[in-house]
Parts: structure tokens; sequence; C-alpha cells
């Protein structure tokens, strides 16, 4: 996993904050905010059988080896809450994290589910 300690935080004009949330960055959100504060999750990184059935059905319809709903066993990163895709599968859990990050700081770290930013 990358070791870079650069808190990156994009806020909007409306005051919406994002970034990748690790304990210290909700720490220090939770400080700023006198702990109100709304979390929401860009991504969820799980083993194939713990996937989420909107990722299960993103990849029947977007991955071939997937058209007839049979997972490949390993680690996904679920993007789709950032609007994203649905990528692996991974070796390790650390892979599929740092395909996850990387994929998030490519994109902005997206909000997924509405217009706000």
């Amino acid at each position: 996993m990358s070791k870079d300690k650069t808190l990156q935080l994009v806020i909007s004009k409306e005051g919406l904050v994002r970034a990748i949330c690790t304990d210290q960055t909700l720490s220090f959100l939770q400080t700023l905010s006198n702990n109100d504060i709304d979390v929401r999750r860009a991504s969820h990184v799980e083993w194939s059988t713990g996937i989420r059935p909107e990722a299960v059905q993103w990849l029947i319809a977007n991955r071939t080896d997937c058209a007839n709903g049979d997972i490949p066993a390993g680690w996904w990163a679920d993007l789709l809450p950032s609007r994203g895709p649905v990528l692996g599968p991974f070796n390790t859990h650390i892979e599929a994290i740092e395909a996850e990050l990387n994929w998030l700081k490519e994109n902005q770290i997206p909000i997924g589910g509405n217009d706000e930013c």
C-alpha cells in the first residue's frame, strides 16, 4: 500500500469535503467538525463471495468472464458508489486496495449517487 502521507481534501463550493478516509483523516475531520460529520463510502473491497449484488450485476453485464453469473474467486474493488467500475479479481487484499485508491485518486475522489460537486 502507498506510504504517501499527504492528506488530499477536495472541498466543493457548498462545503462538501471528499477524501480518502483513513483513521487519521477521520480523526482530523471529526475534530474540525466537532463530530458533526456524515461519512459515505466511495467504494468497497470484498472477496468474490461477499461483493454487493449491484457489483455482481455490473460484472455480469460488463465482463465476458462473468456473463454466466460465475464470479471468479479473488478480491474485487467495487467503485460503483463513485460511478466507477468493478475492478478485479486481485490475488491479495492489498492489490485490490491499491487499485481502488489509484482509481479514486485518478478520478478526484468522486462522490456517487448525487450531483453535489
